[in-house]
């Protein structure tokens, strides 16, 4: 079973060695080359065409919000959702770096056939992309076109249907060979009356190999088989022959009125089968689950999922799992994928590959729905506005709470310096001390003044005191809230201005494709 190691740079996965894994199973280039040319015609009419408004905002500023959703996406490790998106963005306002982000995503995933298909429309139409981006591209694609294999594929009986790991990739005979990734490929053909045949090889990259299946007749209309199958990467059997592997999408067709055994296997796992019978011309459906096998748990790896929003629920390999963030959970080796969600959250889907023996470590970081980005933003600004008001009113009780106890000392010591000075008979108070009647009234006076004096200090001595250790506790928890509180910048969508100050020029088909101006 051919599986691919790719390059770091798309998800959040590390692994214990350091290097970056994903893996994703290939299908055939030529399932692009529809999309890849009605592309090139969709760049082609909208660069005569004015931008539509929908919802207030033009195509332009649609494709913005997409782009930006797209490199959301690949940040996080999402890159099917980044391909979505950078789709999108394609098609409300087409240019030539949203077809090549969509060729680094399908390199990132391990898919040669798609990346080669990408690379090659960005290159067929480079318009203004920088000399730098437009020589990355040319040496991807050289890269990218070592991986890929062609098969010349040859039936006995023509309009047969051909299927690919399972799924549909055209009818036989075929104009030109079929680009594969290299590894082993499941070819099989298939048409109402005869018997499917088919083809296992290992296909080498950058090379043709000639593949040949035969078909014998049968008298009746063939069946088909639909299976619903969640764990990636695993090989899908009937009758012992294998046929395809997962994830599958088109149906299988098999032989009407014959009990078929249908088998799910994958390394690390127990084999999953089930018994089925088909009518002529019907379709059945079979669910395989199958369980790790406990044996070849010494063989398997640690997943260690970081939880950004702690409460997310997580399904591995379509099935639901008790995910604690920073604990490791144990899976078989090889490809997972991951689903995490949370509401007021969009979902996130990551591959990540778990290496024989060792720990693979991957960050969530779910992206919140608009209505939930707002939210954010707006609790991120109403914390940093407390967080700044609690620092700044903490900084001036701090320092009104100083000066006024150091005041308050101050007064407090002028009083009982006082108090001493009339007991002493100090100047000017040297009657006092004497006793003379004459002076007793002021002196009453003087020593009344001297003791409300101190009581005024001390007053003010524990009120700032007081001021001072409000100010300090004001101070401390609104650093905290600014040391713990969300950048409002965190949560907003990221807008490519720059790459948007572009000015679309209409293409003469056949004639160098897109034009644009502006600057990459």
């Amino acid at each position: 079973m051919a599986r691919r190691i790719t390059p770091p740079g798309c998800a959040n996965v590390r692994g214990a060695d350091g290097d970056d894994l994903r893996y994703e199973r290939q299908m055939g280039k030529w399932l692009l080359c529809g999309a890849v040319m009605s592309a090139c015609a969709l760049l082609h009419g909208s660069a005569m065409a004015q931008p539509v408004a929908v919802d207030g905002k033009t195509a332009k500023e649609q494709a913005k919000v997409a782009f930006a959703q797209g490199v959301e996406r690949y940040e996080r490790g999402d890159c099917e959702g980044a391909i979505e998106a950078y789709q999108r963005a394609f098609e409300l306002y087409p240019m030539p770096m949203m077809t090549f982000n969509i060729a680094l995503c399908h390199e990132r995933l391990g898919r040669p056939v798609e990346a080669v298909a990408a690379l090659e429309a960005v290159l067929a139409a480079p318009g203004k992309l920088r000399a730098e981006r437009i020589d990355q591209a040319k040496s991807l694609l050289a890269a990218q076109k070592r991986l890929v294999a062609e098969l010349m594929v040859t039936c006995n009986v023509d309009g047969a249907t051909l299927l690919l790991d399972g799924e549909q990739v055209g009818v036989l005979p075929l104009a030109e060979p079929i680009p594969v990734a290299e590894g082993t490929v499941v070819l099989q053909a298939a048409k109402d009356g005869y018997r499917p045949g088919y083809a296992t090889l290992s296909a080498p990259g950058g090379r043709q190999v000639p593949v040949v299946i035969h078909l014998e007749e049968a008298s009746q209309r063939l069946a088909q088989l639909k299976v619903d199958a969640t764990l990636p990467d695993a090989e899908i059997y009937v009758d012992g022959q294998l046929v395809a592997r997962t994830p599958l999408q088109s149906t299988l067709p098999v032989t009407p009125d014959v009990r078929h055994e249908v088998v799910l296997r994958r390394e690390g796992y127990e084999p999953a089968g089930e018994s089925i019978v088909l009518t002529e011309g019907a379709t059945g459906f079979v669910t395989l689950r199958p369980r790790e096998d406990p044996r070849a748990a010494s063989s398997g790896g640690e997943l260690v999922v970081l939880l950004v929003q702690e409460d997310a629920s997580v399904i591995v390999d379509g099935q639901r799992r008790e995910v604690t963030s920073g604990v490791p959970l144990r899976l078989p080796a090889g490809p997972h994928a991951i689903t995490a969600s949370r509401t007021g959250y969009d979902p996130l889907n990551l591959h990540i590959e778990v290496p024989s023996g060792g720990r693979i470590v991957t960050t969530v970081d779910l992206i919140p729905t608009p209505e939930t980005r707002e939210r954010l933003i707006g609790d991120a600004r109403r914390d940093a506005a407390i967080g700044w008001g609690l620092t700044i009113g903490g900084a001036v009780l701090v320092g009104a709470g100083a000066g006024t106890m150091v005041w308050g000392v101050g007064t407090r010591a002028e009083g009982a310096q006082k108090e001493r000075d009339i007991e002493a008979g100090a100047a000017p108070y040297e009657a006092c001390a004497n006793n003379l009647g004459s002076a007793e009234a002021f002196c009453d006076r003087e020593r009344l003044d001297a003791g409300q004096q101190q009581d005024l200090g001390l007053g003010f001595t524990v009120g700032g005191a007081i001021g001072l250790a409000a100010g300090v506790g004001s101070l401390v928890t609104g650093i905290v809230f600014l040391s713990t509180a969300d950048d409002p910048d965190r949560f907003r969508l990221k807008l490519d201005d720059d790459l948007f100050a572009l000015e679309l020029m209409p293409a003469v088909w056949g004639q160098g494709g897109l034009g644009v101006r502006g600057r990459f």
